[in-house]
């Protein structure tokens, strides 16, 4: 399937999720606006574009990274409130990345994603939040802004 189909129907799922809230969910989110910066980290393009338009439309700003070396990278020059990632990842992967972070950035919420194994693995690196592959959005806006803290799964 193409790239951009991809992205489309994607994006639609996570723009009809966040719509089809339940009903009060929406004025929850328009008082709960305290703009958080947050730092999404994937391999795949299409959830990199789909998480930062889910995480745009909950009214936080986004930046990405296509893996851990450019998540560091980022990291050390910018301040993040958020950190989003993958496990699964060339050059440096979500769990070690999860480390890094805690050791050097201790304040920042960690919210780990997998789509095969890494709850454990994400819990023991210092994961605030674990999610499977694919994500609930209203789930992911609740980890984002700290109404959930439990490890699910």
């Amino acid at each position: 399937m193409h790239i951009s189909v991809l992205t489309t129907i994607v994006k639609r799922f996570v723009v009809e999720d966040a719509l089809l809230a339940p009903a009060g969910r929406s004025d929850e989110r328009m008082e709960k606006r305290l703009a958080m910066k947050l730092l999404i980290v994937d391999d795949n393009p299409v959830v990199l574009e789909a998480l930062s338009d889910a995480v745009s439309f909950f009214g936080h700003e986004a930046e990405t990274a296509k893996d851990g070396i450019d998540a560091v990278d980022l990291l050390i020059s910018k301040r993040y409130d958020v950190v989003i990632t993958d496990a699964e990842m060339p050059r440096l992967g979500g769990i070690k990345l999860c480390r890094f972070i805690k050791t050097h950035f201790p304040n920042v919420r960690i919210i780990g994603m997998s789509g095969s194994f890494a709850s454990a693995e994400f819990k023991n690196a210092g994961a605030d939040v674990c999610f499977s592959k694919p994500i609930c959005m209203d789930q992911l806006q609740d980890a984002v802004e700290n109404r959930s803290h439990a490890l699910p799964h």
